[in-house]
């Protein structure tokens, strides 16, 4: 090849060269489409913020009948909160809620009004969230009993299963265990569904779920038979419970159960819930 022809290939390779540059800056740098701009950045998803417990601080103590603000940072769009007593996660339970709210907006606060009846002790809050593989739990803060306010203890429970009735009771085959309505029951699914799948045997439609969670300790959930759809979690108890389908009363650690006064654990007490609206009300505590 003489020099000429040389010069004019080196030439022109250089000019497509430079086009394939002029195209590729134009497409992607100065005036990126939509296309370009996902294909060079692929967008990808900040990472998760971490969950941090701004309030309450440890050892802070909230009296029954307040409203404080729980306060936090981080998390995904939405957030389920809920309160963890440090009694019963000290006798072996992992989960053990006392007041929960799920799939909020996270606004990175919540107000909450402390029940006038709730139990003196030491809880925590805890926040899951879809940007965490587990949950995420504050400091250990106190509760107790207001001055101004009486907590009232009701002494000689007088609450029957007559006295609760129902008579609306479901014959058809138990739905499978819809874990979208507790995602915290998941790590429970094989006892849970175990117990499900034997048809309700509280208050009409429901099924008690039992499992152990350490020494001395049982673990609960509830289950509409209906639909699947898991009414309570985390109920826990020492001596077990008591049900019965025509019933919307749950007894736990009825007084069967228990053992001679001077062998009963501090503090223990029977409780008496009444089923209504996929919701567990306290009735009496002896």
């Amino acid at each position: 090849m003489n020099p000429a022809t040389h010069a004019r290939v080196t030439y022109g390779l250089l000019g497509v060269l430079v086009l394939l540059l002029g195209i590729y800056l134009g497409k992607y740098v100065l005036f990126p489409s939509e296309d370009a701009r996902s294909e060079t950045e692929a967008v990808a998803e900040e990472p998760a913020a971490v969950i941090r417990f701004l309030s309450p601080s440890e050892n802070e103590e909230w009296k029954t009948g307040e409203t404080r603000e729980i306060v936090w940072e981080g998390g995904g769009k939405t957030v389920g909160l809920f309160l963890i007593d440090q009694s019963l996660e000290s006798e072996g339970a992992s989960v053990s809620v006392s007041d929960r709210v799920d799939a909020m907006p996270n606004e990175g606060r919540y107000t909450y009004a402390v029940p006038t009846d709730f139990k003196e002790g030491t809880y925590k809050w805890c926040l899951s969230s879809e940007t965490n593989e587990t949950s995420v739990c504050g400091l250990f803060f106190f509760i107790r009993a207001s001055e101004s306010q009486t907590r009232e203890t009701i002494d000689g429970c007088d609450e029957t299963f007559e006295g609760f009735p129902v008579t609306d009771v479901f014959e058809g085959e138990p739905k499978a265990v819809d874990w979208d309505t507790y995602p915290e029951a998941r790590q429970f699914r094989t006892m849970i569904a175990r117990d499900a799948k034997k048809g309700p045997n509280f208050a009409g439609h429901y099924t008690v779920a039992e499992w152990g969670c350490g020494t001395g300790c049982q673990n609960h959930a509830i289950v509409d038979a209906r639909d699947g759809r898991i009414a309570a979690f985390g109920l826990l108890s020492a001596y077990g419970v008591k049900e019965r389908l025509d019933s919307s009363l749950l007894v736990v650690n009825p007084p069967e159960n228990l053992p001679p006064p001077e062998d009963l654990p501090e503090g223990l007490v029977t409780q008496y819930y009444a089923l209504s609206a996929y919701e567990l009300n306290l009735v009496c505590a002896e």
